[in-house]
């Protein structure tokens, strides 16, 4: 039975690579990229296509209808590789790529030993089975559930993978969906490495700062981490997928992008809405920070750069305004953890930014939870000022809007009490931006010999 898992997640891979493949620009690539990208794009291409496709198909003919199109994705994006220069490294060194298999063995074992609970449980894999018993769709009933703590107003990326994996088995497995957790663990180490990687040019300095993922305890093995299989950890991948691609874009070496409908990136962003409500916040912040970055170097052909920021700002929007449309006409239960946002509603409780900013102080000192990541990663922001001017202005806005907006949205709470709000979801919500502070971290390393090498 598990084989038929190993086979979903094949295709869904094939599928992200395919995907990945086709809207590459026309430059050398790195495998490790490569690699880091065909999980999140794989979940979009499995999810999007399913969702879309069962409107008209259902059961084996629907799983047969993805599969082609994955694979007719792969087809079309090999086609592509062969005519690009994809780099393979040859001196990250052997204890350092023993390190990478042990973490990754590591991360197995736990996801693969600890059951799905809390969220995972009730909320995404919950979806995931009401999909499966349905043919492929989840259920209309579904949305209409009084059970606010299911939170049905959720984007179905994460629980669509899960229905994909079910479908192939014939039967609901929880410890077969865990099987995607180490593969988007193995996504953001390579997206690691390949951010750094290009900044500095060291592939060794890569590939230490690569390794640095596994060592922040509550991005691994707490709720929401990358063993837990909640949806936490795959927003923070597929972040960490859309800084890459916008971080490429500030090197000064960086090519003339295609026409941005075609470029990776906006997919990634198109990805961020789709994971998780808040991936329209991280989305945004993208978008907002390449405009910085253009507006700080005064570029002068503005039409140009509004132009293409306008396109990538259309792939996020697009997922929402959809999703939205789709949820009302459902009737879908309104989301009540949260007021609506007035300036009424910000007189009566603009008072609770002191407790709430208090919690994260203590959140982000915590060693138990994030080890010493959030003071380095500030003084990684420092250091790195004057060698990494464009990628240190995008790191900072990739962490610190977030925060913010995070913060102030609790202004907003509906709980009776703010705190225990924050402290029910907060820390979490840090998870996708631990991915920017370790490329700073890994920016501001000490750089060492290291290289790569072509390979066609």
């Amino acid at each position: 039975m598990i084989a038929w898992a190993f086979l979903a997640l094949l295709v869904l891979l094939a599928g992200g690579v395919g995907l990945a493949a086709t809207v590459l620009p026309r430059r050398d690539w790195f495998a490790a990229e490569l690699a880091g990208l065909a999980m999140p794009f794989g979940t979009l291409a499995v999810s999007a296509s399913w969702f879309l496709l069962s409107f008209l198909l259902r059961d084996a003919a629907l799983r047969w209808a993805v599969t082609v199109l994955c694979l007719g994705l792969f087809a079309l994006g090999l086609r592509r590789v062969v005519s690009l220069q994809i780099r393979v490294c040859g001196e990250i060194g052997w204890a350092l790529g023993a390190i990478w298999l042990v973490q990754f063995a590591v991360v197995t074992w736990q996801s693969l030993g600890c059951p799905l609970a809390s969220d995972g449980l009730f909320i995404w894999s919950f979806r995931a089975k009401l999909a499966f018993l349905d043919g492929g769709q989840v259920a209309q009933p579904y949305f209409g559930m009084p059970w606010q703590e299911l939170h049905p107003t959720y984007p179905l990326c994460y629980p669509l993978v899960q229905t994909w994996i079910f479908s192939w088995l014939g039967q609901t497995h929880q410890g077969a969906v865990k099987l995607v957790c180490p593969l988007f663990f193995a996504s953001g180490v390579g997206l690691l490495w390949t951010a750094v990687r290009r900044a500095t040019g060291n592939a060794r300095t890569a590939a230490l700062a690569s390794t640095l993922l596994f060592f922040v305890p509550w991005a691994m093995f707490k709720p929401g981490g990358a063993a837990s299989g909640w949806a936490d950890f795959p927003l923070a991948v597929a972040y960490l997928a859309a800084l890459t691609l916008a971080l490429e874009s500030a090197l000064p070496t960086a090519p003339d992008p295609p026409p941005f409908r075609t470029h990776p990136l906006f997919w990634s962003l198109a990805l961020l809405p789709w994971t998780k409500q808040e991936g329209i916040v991280l989305a945004g912040t993208i978008v907002g920070a390449l405009a910085l970055r253009s507006w700080l170097e005064r570029c002068r052909d503005w039409g140009s750069v509004a132009l293409r920021l306008a396109l990538l700002t259309a792939a996020p929007v697009t997922v929402v305004l959809l999703w939205r449309w789709y949820l009302a006409v459902n009737g879908a239960a309104p989301n009540r953890d949260f007021l609506p946002v007035t300036m009424q509603a910000f007189a009566d409780h603009y008072e609770r930014l002191a407790p709430v900013g208090i919690l994260l102080c203590r959140d982000l000192l915590n060693v138990e939870r994030w080890g010493l990541l959030w003071p380095f990663a500030l003084l990684a922001l420092w250091d790195i000022q004057r060698r990494h001017p464009r990628e240190s202005t995008i790191l900072a806005l990739a962490i610190f809007a977030p925060l913010a907006i995070y913060t102030g949205s609790y202004i907003f709470s509906a709980w009776p009490s703010v705190v225990r709000h924050a402290n029910s979801s907060l820390t979490r919500l840090l998870i996708p931006l631990a991915m920017p502070a370790l490329i700073a971290i890994g920016l501001a390393l000490p750089a060492g010999a290291g290289g790569c090498r072509n390979r066609t």
